[in-house]
């Protein structure tokens, strides 16, 4: 015999080698668990756990101490009673149809009568009373109502005898009314059940007088399309619903609805239906368009007079506090210059200004990405010095200049893309402004070998409609060319238009071929100087597919996360030197002027959001992209002066690819869509600061050229 161990003679038993057993605790679990069992007792009766119990629970018969009742039932007949058993246990013994005797004072015997009659027919079970419970019961278990059918019951009944009392006329018992026999109604009011409520004619619903559902429609006024009853609201929905019938709207009569005065409208289709009403002037509509515009610049009609309303009773007082005003220093550190103050809708613009105010001839700097006006150090003091009126300005968001949160209302109502492109949902009719997609497609780009490309498609909107964005920018330099260059007049005395020239740095390109593209008139000629090609937009970037996903999860974790990694660099000067050795190829240009004037605007407030709201931007126009729409024409007079500087050692260019837009056309046939395209040696990204000499000779040579235009 084995227990748990091998027994080593036949004669030893089972409690002895039990009792010698050595166990560790592994095998007094194992033996707990195989030598335990629970016995199953009958269900009612306790288990046998060698308790003491009371004699008279020993008892074999005892159920849960209390005996039942004489019914010969047990427990569980009495929790799950067969048949009808458990109507009669709740009724006290009364069969169903058997009236219960309440002391009523009735003229019939409830101990003979059943629901009035007493059955005269066989004992149907219980009582010998079959009742209208038989006459109730069809043959048929279907009942189809428009197939009606003869229902026949096992027991006649007296139709004198119906449910106690004579009828009035008579004629039908309760069995023919209930089992609908006999040819009572015709076919067409017969309908199935699934028919019921609806209308028999097609078309617009209920109009017809004879299917309105006993009422008209409620008025007389409302177009025919608009008409319909009432009871469409609970039966369809399809149709004009009873609140619309009740309260109309005030122009029903005309056939317009509320959607006509909610629905968003582009800004020039608004602009003739206000002023055509004369509610405001141009000047009032402007102010409360921008406030009440969306994203994509458009307006409801109910919107606008509501703004309008307020606007009337209180309008705006003017302020000289202007918004997101910073702190800017009276003089600049880079060139000892006057910092001054461009208020442009509402926001602070910082601008420097050298040279003759009357001179006829006039030059604008624009700064490249993350740095501002004070990079134009050299050249803005020669050209001045020159004879050249030359202007240095902040863009919106870098340097001095205002910086209102990306995804703020303020910001929003600046976004110089509402309104700018329509979308597929926005029909552009005759009687609309002229908007262009926001979509090119089947764009010719260059290559890093010189060659041509073509993008599929290029999205000029920025990803995250944030203000930040090259149309916001070029908005805001052709405002800044007409109030502060012209002093709000384009015309000289003898009529001519004025005409500027622009020189641009890195992303400050774009913003000059936007701004000469937006008003061509403005400017007589463009100098790029290291144009950006802008390596992070989609069209640009290799391997778009798997890239793309990648690099937009990347912005959105500095968007999100990255603040404090930006608030540790731009604090540390010996980081910022480091980081403009790389775009800056001549080291020594990197000095405490321009450390101090790149690193105290990067501190100011919402610097970091903008920071990265602006290398999130992986959309928009692109440099070779304007040039074609610029200058890819064949009428020579069209076409606008373009030189190309760029330095040599500039990473983030390839010769080969700037040298090509004077060496090869865009398009077949056409002509280069520069004039002129010079290197720089020995310099990187920012060569009128690496070199400002031999840069300030080709600016020179520049602005002559556009003198003679």
């Amino acid at each position: 015999m084995v227990v748990h161990v091998e027994s080593q003679n036949t004669n030893d038993h089972v409690e002895d080698l039990w009792r010698n057993l050595k166990q560790d605790e592994y095998h007094k679990v194992l033996t707990s668990v195989s030598e335990s069992t629970y016995k199953r007792q009958p269900l009612g009766r306790s288990c046998i756990r060698g308790h003491k119990l009371p004699q008279y629970m020993t008892d074999g018969t005892y159920r849960h101490g209390v005996k039942t009742c004489d019914r010969n039932e047990d427990a569980k007949r009495l929790i799950y009673p067969l048949g009808n058993s458990i109507v009669e246990n709740s009724h006290d013994l009364h069969k169903p149809g058997e009236q219960k005797r309440r002391n009523y004072n009735w003229p019939v015997d409830p101990d003979n009568t059943t629901f009035g009659v007493k059955g005269e027919i066989g004992t149907m079970g219980r009582g010998g009373s079959a009742g209208v419970a038989l006459a109730l019961r069809m043959n048929n278990s279907s009942d189809d109502r428009s197939t009606p059918e003869e229902r026949k019951s096992t027991v006649e009944i007296d139709l004198d005898k119906v449910f106690g009392k004579s009828t009035c006329q008579g004629k039908d018992s309760a069995a023919d009314c209930l089992g609908h026999t006999g040819d009572i109604d015709t076919k067409e009011d017969d309908q199935h059940e699934d028919d019921l409520g609806k209308s028999l004619t097609p078309g617009f619903r209920n109009v017809e007088t004879s299917r309105s559902f006993g009422c008209p429609s409620i008025r007389t006024d409302i177009p025919k399309y608009e008409r319909s009853s009432v009871a469409d609201l609970q039966n369809y929905g399809d149709d004009c619903n009873a609140a619309y019938l009740l309260r109309p709207s005030l122009l029903s009569s005309l056939g317009l609805g509320d959607d006509e005065f909610v629905r968003p409208r582009l800004k020039e289709d608004l602009r003739k239906l206000v002023l055509n009403c004369g509610l405001v002037d141009e000047d009032e509509f402007d102010c409360i368009f921008h406030q009440v515009a969306d994203a994509d610049g458009r307006a409801s009609i109910e919107g606008f007079l509501s703004k309008t309303t307020s606007y009337l009773i209180s309008p705006p007082t003017p302020t000289n506090t202007l918004s997101n005003s910073i702190t800017i220093p009276q003089y600049s550190k880079c060139t000892g210059l006057k910092n001054e103050i461009y208020n442009w809708r509402g926001q602070q613009i910082r601008y420097m200004a050298c040279g003759p105010k009357d001179s006829k001839h006039t030059v604008v700097l624009l700064h490249g990405l993350f740095v501002n006006a004070d990079t134009w150090r050299h050249a803005l003091k020669d050209l001045g010095e020159a004879g050249y009126r030359t202007y240095a300005l902040d863009l919106l968001g870098s340097g001095y200049s205002s910086r209102p949160m990306p995804d703020s209302p303020e910001a929003k109502l600046l976004n110089s893309e509402n309104g700018r492109f329509y979308t597929e949902e926005v029909d552009v009719g005759q009687d609309s402004i002229c908007l262009r997609s926001p979509i090119r497609e089947n764009v010719m780009l260059g290559t890093a070998s010189g060659g041509r490309r073509i993008a599929k498609q290029i999205d000029l909107r920025h990803p995250l409609n944030s203000c930040y964005n090259f149309f916001t920018w070029a908005e805001q330099i052709n405002d800044f060319t007409h109030d502060i260059v012209f002093d709000g007049v384009d015309t000289c005395q003898d009529g001519s238009l004025k005409t500027t020239s622009l020189i641009a740095n890195s992303k400050g390109c774009i913003v000059a071929l936007q701004a000469c593209l937006d008003k061509p008139e403005y400017y007589n000629g463009i100098c790029a100087i290291d144009p950006t090609y802008r390596e992070m937009h989609e069209a640009e970037m290799k391997f778009k597919v798997v890239k793309g996903p990648i690099v937009r999860r990347f912005q959105k974790m500095l968007r999100n996360r990255g603040h404090g990694l930006y608030n540790f660099v731009s604090r540390r000067r010996a980081i910022i030197r480091k980081l403009l050795r790389g775009p800056y190829f001549n080291h020594d240009a990197i000095d405490d002027d321009l450390l101090d004037a790149i690193v105290e605007p990067l501190n100011l407030q919402h610097s970091s959001d903008i920071v990265f709201d602006e290398l999130s931007y992986s959309t928009g126009p692109l440099f070779e992209q304007q040039l074609q729409e610029m200058n890819d024409n064949p009428d020579s007079s069209e076409r606008k002066r373009i030189w190309v500087v760029y330095g040599e050692k500039d990473p983030w260019l390839h010769p080969k690819r700037v040298d090509s837009l004077m060496t090869t056309p865009f398009s077949e046939g056409g002509k280069p869509v520069v004039d002129r395209v010079i290197p720089i040696e020995n310099a990187g990204h920012c060569p009128h600061d690496e070199r400002p000499v031999e840069v300030g000779k080709v600016l020179m040579d520049f602005l002559e050229t556009c003198k003679a235009s």
